[in-house]
């Protein structure tokens, strides 16, 4: 008999530098983003339990799928006053996300899914402010193409 379960991961990693020349003002424009991606997925198989539609059992059997997702990203900007030799920080943040979801497939044209979405945003420089934002639910999709 077949598998009843299958565990899925993947890691990423992403680096980007950016410089930008400004004659007018010799000025010199740095930007730094790094980002790290951890993903673990786990789906079981053939996952059945029973309904009760309009009074009458209904059996369901699909596939669980679960996934999370932990991203930690760091972006900084850095100003580069040539002349003055001057080097600020303009802007920057340390992002770190998660990320949950769950999908059962009720029938071909309809989808369940629960997710739970957390961001962390933590500036690098004092004129910004620490926030953090949540998002959680539930999403149904139905699909009329065939």
């Amino acid at each position: 008999s077949g598998h009843r379960y299958r565990l899925g991961c993947n890691w990423e990693i992403k680096k980007s530098r950016t410089l930008t020349m400004s004659f007018s003002n010799y000025q010199l424009t740095e930007v730094i983003s790094n980002e790290m991606i951890v993903g673990v997925g786990y789906r079981f198989k053939d996952v059945s339990f029973k309904v009760n539609i309009g009074g009458k059992k209904t059996p369901l059997k699909s596939d669980l799928n679960l996934k999370a997702d932990v991203s930690i990203r760091t972006n900084k900007t850095t100003l580069r006053k040539l002349l003055e030799n001057v080097e600020v920080p303009s802007v920057g943040q340390r992002v770190l996300s998660i990320n949950l979801s769950a999908d059962y497939q009720i029938s071909d044209k309809f989808t369940i899914r629960l997710f739970f979405d957390n961001i962390r945003n933590r500036p690098f420089v004092s004129n910004q402010f620490y926030n953090a934002t949540t998002n959680a639910g539930i999403s149904m999709r139905f699909t009329l193409a065939q």
